[in-house]
């Protein structure tokens, strides 16, 4: 399932399979990526390797997945010019605009730990 469509619902879904990989660290959970928007950084069909983390946690300049009352979305998080608010980035600037977003609009994030690319 789609990062984008699925992970809202997670509390509704089952694993499908395991996937064994090299370490990246802890991950809760890997969901494929089929949208555009983050261009060759993120392709898609790549499967991203998730993990849970608080809002307050976010490391502006990372990947993360941000889960809001109105959007989901895989982007770059960037610190916004507005006090309590940020700024995603998409991998394609020429293509997709930034959101910003308040801070308190987001229910849930999840770190991109790493990727796998599969190449056909």
């Amino acid at each position: 399932m789609d990062v984008e469509q699925g992970i809202a619902h997670l509390e509704h879904l089952e694993a499908e399979s395991n996937l064994v990989v090299p370490p990246v660290g802890a991950c809760d959970l890997a969901m494929c990526y089929t949208g555009r928007a983050m261009g060759n950084i993120v392709p898609p069909g790549t499967v991203v390797l998730l993990k849970a983390v608080d809002r307050d946690a976010i490391i502006p300049g990372g990947e993360y997945v941000i889960v809001c009352r109105k959007i989901v979305t895989l982007r770059i998080v960037r610190a916004a010019d507005e006090e309590g608010k940020v700024r995603l980035v998409a991998g394609d600037r020429e293509n997709y605009d930034d959101i910003v977003l308040n801070v308190n609009d987001i229910v849930s994030v999840y770190k991109v730990k790493g990727k796998l690319i599969i190449n056909s």
